[in-house]
This record gives structure tokens, C-alpha cells and sequence, in this order.
């Protein structure tokens, strides 16, 4: 399994390494909305910093998109963060984004961990880590 979910008190990390497959990205997400810790997120963070190739396809992303759109009608609240520092994960997050546009969440998209957890500090709404 090429990802792992931590949870703390106010976010879920996904973090995918290695080479992603679209299967995973879905089950991961099904996963996630499945946990009743859910409805009290105000993050999703999506970490693309280890993956080293990516095989999802078209239908995937959209299959995603469309979890997503049904997990947002249950907590619309949520900022969703992306880190994608390579040039594929960079066409992914593009991909996905063309299929969520009618999504409720805020969207932000960085290159590192760092500069994301600078800009949730910056918002004042500190990532709380248990």
C-alpha cells in the first residue's frame, strides 16, 4: 500500500509514497469519508511529496472528485490543501481540479509540507496535531 492516513483533533493527512494508483487514491478517500471523525475536519491534506510515479486514470480523478463532492454535503468546512512539488503530481491536482469546480471546499496548492503548514499558521487556524 503505497499511502497512510494520520488524524489529529482537526485534520486527516493523506500521505501517498512511492507509485500512486488510482485504486488507492479512491480507497483512501472511501476510507476517510467513512470515519465519523470526519464532519469535524477543517483540513484535508493531501501529501504528494514521496510519491515517485503516478497511475491514475482519467475516470479515477473523477470517481474522486465526485467522493468528494458527496463528503462535502456532509462538512462543507474544510480547506483542502495539496502538496505537489513534482510536475506529475502538479497534472494530477490540475486533473482533479477540472473535475471539482462545483466543490464547496477551498482549495490551496503548495510545493512543500512546510510552506502548507506556514500558510494554515498564517490563517490562524493552527494544525492541531492531537
Amino acid at each position: 500500500m503505497s499511502y497512510e492516513v494520520t488524524w489529529s483533533s482537526n485534520a486527516a493527512i493523506w500521505h501517498f509514497s512511492g507509485q500512486l494508483l488510482g485504486t488507492e487514491i479512491i480507497q483512501s478517500h472511501t476510507d476517510v469519508y467513512g470515519d465519523p471523525r470526519f464532519d469535524d475536519l477543517s483540513y484535508k491534506i493531501i501529501d504528494f511529496s514521496e510519491v515517485d510515479s503516478i497511475q491514475v486514470e482519467p475516470m479515477d480523478t473523477k470517481q474522486v472528485a465526485y467522493l468528494d463532492w458527496a463528503a462535502a454535503k456532509t462538512n462543507p468546512r474544510i480547506d483542502m490543501v495539496i502538496i505537489a512539488p513534482s510536475d506529475d503530481a502538479k497534472k494530477l491536482t490540475h486533473d482533479y481540479l477540472q473535475h471539482s469546480k462545483e466543490l464547496s471546499w477551498r482549495m490551496h496548492i503548495f510545493d512543500s509540507m512546510e510552506a502548507a503548514s506556514d500558510w494554515i499558521d498564517s490563517n490562524n487556524k493552527k494544525l492541531q496535531t492531537k
